[in-house]
């Protein structure tokens, strides 16, 4: 298995990728620009533009190569066109095009430059038609991504299983597959509601605040394979954390905030456990620390589900607020979410770790910066006294900053104690509108 960190998902890939796109604009643009240089050239030649043209263009002169640079302009429109044909048309993923281009290129230019340029001929434009389709041809060769990317990869591995689902759709195996996965899903729908209390079940959709955000946006439909890479993923998260919270609970952890609300330890990798108590029932508890986030959690601006995993699984888009008054600028984050809900045992989790996805990138705004939550942990069950609830929350989030490691974890105390302060005052104002 794969580092549980690393980004999750990927969308699908466009068939040209970013890089090489902008290298085709700069073929074109070579072209052009040596055409616009030429006339320049041209016109400034003689009095008579039309003549100059006319002597420019005429390529059955005996002496056309020492007095013409229209074999210049020949020459980037030969090379546009081969470069345009192999890493677009045909989307070569060899250096040799490029190669060949750029090395005729040079070899044309200096052998030109040996029989044109004399004491009489020698004009500015000139040298700068010159010069310019020298540069650009090596700048070509520079910016050209000759290799297939990884998002280029993806895009041919994509259509071949397009190409063979297209070929085997009408085929006995593919056709029993799809009932034999739909089976099992009523199958597994079925058996969830016969072990869990009617009155108790929530989906994860159901568990989020997506109803309360009006800027409700969705990522595309993520294929089956999509999927299943998040739910491995996130199973090893999974994993991770509840070996994070063993350790916390067995005195492995330090310390760094034991006689305030909430008790605050400290661990490895910059990892906190937050845990605190509440006289309700830890359903209820759950209910408000996880569905009702946005109703009280005034450091939180934006939280939306955008896209549904399974019933359990959603991922989840959130912006956080400025901090120490504006020193710490907002972050977003992107993160896939999974909720266990044990109504027998009284045991309720929610596990969250972010993710990447090209269809949902990072914001380029400075005030934005994407933060990255690592494998992180909330649950709610009973606490040590009848009628108690406890909240333990394991949790890694780096918001992407240059920030000093006292001043951070401060900060995150800070953080802490508000975060419950604004919980619990969210709890008593419901239980005593309720009592009312």
């Amino acid at each position: 298995m794969s580092d549980i960190e690393e980004p999750l998902i990927q969308q699908r890939p466009t068939g040209l990728s970013k890089e090489r796109r902008r290298s085709i604009v700069l073929s074109v643009f070579d072209a052009v620009f040596t055409i616009l240089l030429w006339l320049i050239s041209t016109v400034t030649k003689g009095d008579d533009w039309r003549k100059s043209f006319l002597q420019e263009i005429d390529i059955t002169n005996p002496n056309f190569f020492k007095i013409s640079l229209f074999d210049i302009v020949i020459m980037g429109l030969i090379r546009a066109t081969i470069l345009i044909t192999c890493y677009a048309i045909f989307p070569f993923k060899h250096w040799l095009p490029v190669a060949v281009t750029t090395g005729l290129t040079s070899a044309f230019i200096i052998i030109k430059v040996l029989f044109f340029f004399s004491r009489t001929q020698s004009q500015l434009p000139q040298y700068i038609l010159v010069l310019a389709s020298f540069a650009m041809c090596w700048f070509e060769l520079y910016v050209m991504p000759f290799k297939y990317s990884q998002r280029e990869r993806q895009y041919a591995d994509y259509s071949r299983q397009d190409d063979e689902e297209s070929r085997n759709v009408r085929t006995p195996s593919v056709q029993s597959a799809r009932r034999v996965f739909r089976v099992r899903e009523r199958l597994q729908g079925r058996h969830a509601e016969e072990t869990t209390d009617i009155e108790e079940y929530r989906s994860a959709i159901d568990f989020s605040s997506d109803d309360e955000n009006p800027h409700h946006r969705k990522i595309p439909k993520l294929s089956e394979e999509t999927k299943l890479q998040i739910v491995e993923k996130l199973s090893g998260a999974e994993i991770y954390v509840e070996q994070l919270l063993r350790e916390a609970k067995l005195g492995e952890w330090k310390i760094i905030s034991g006689n305030s609300d909430p008790i605050v330890l400290a661990g490895p990798e910059n990892y906190y456990c937050i845990r605190t108590e509440f006289k309700m029932d830890p359903m209820l508890l759950f209910n408000a620390a996880w569905k009702d986030m946005l109703k009280w959690n005034t450091q939180l601006l934006v939280g939306q589900a955008i896209a549904k995993i399974d019933s359990t699984t959603e991922i989840f888009y959130s912006v956080s607020a400025p901090a120490l008054k504006g020193y710490v600028s907002s972050r977003d984050f992107l993160d896939v979410r999974k909720i266990h809900l044990d109504s027998a045992s009284h045991i309720y989790t929610g596990v969250f770790v972010s993710i990447d996805n090209v269809a949902y990138p990072p914001i380029t705004n400075k005030k934005l910066i994407r933060g990255i939550n690592g494998p992180s942990l909330m649950r709610c069950s009973n606490g040590d006294v009848r009628g108690e609830a406890l909240l333990e929350w394991v949790m890694k989030t780096d918001l992407k900053g240059a920030l000093p490691r006292r001043l951070m974890q401060s900060s995150m105390l800070t953080y802490f104690r508000d975060h419950v302060g604004r919980l619990r005052a969210y709890i008593q104002q419901n239980q005593h509108s309720q009592s009312r």
